[in-house]
């Protein structure tokens, strides 16, 4: 693992914290926008000509904010926490190494042999 990799694992952390404060952020914008985009479609009702350009206004505003509220929010569900990373990262490289998968086998016959040193050492005492 490169330092640069390193870097930005341990930065994972602090970049999704500022991506959920965005999405917070621009939900509350959104929903702002909405609020006045509907008071506008109301007021337009009434032939208002400052309401149309209101509403005009908003409208552009609007969609883009929702637009990013959507996607931070994707973000926030996308982006791995430090810990996750670390496991997306090392869990495959363990699992697939095979010297770590030998250990095991090895295990295994020596606790095997262990216990046939055991239950010879028994059977001569017990005569």
């Amino acid at each position: 693992m490169s330092a640069w990799d390193m870097y930005w694992l341990l930065r994972l952390d602090g970049i999704r914290t500022a991506t959920e404060s965005f999405s917070v952020l621009s939900g509350i914008l959104a929903t702002l926008g909405i609020i006045l985009y509907i008071a506008s479609c109301e007021a337009m009702n009434k032939d208002d000509a400052e309401a149309e350009i209101a509403h005009k206004f908003l409208k552009r505003p609007m969609y883009i904010i929702s637009t990013l509220f959507v996607f931070f929010i994707f973000l926030v569900v996308a982006l791995p926490t430090t810990k996750q990373m670390a496991a997306i990262i090392v869990v495959p490289k363990i699992v697939n190494n095979e010297q770590i998968q030998e250990i095991p086998e090895n295990l295994l016959e020596l606790c095997n042999e262990w216990t046939k040193d055991k239950i010879k050492e028994i059977k001569g005492t017990d005569k």
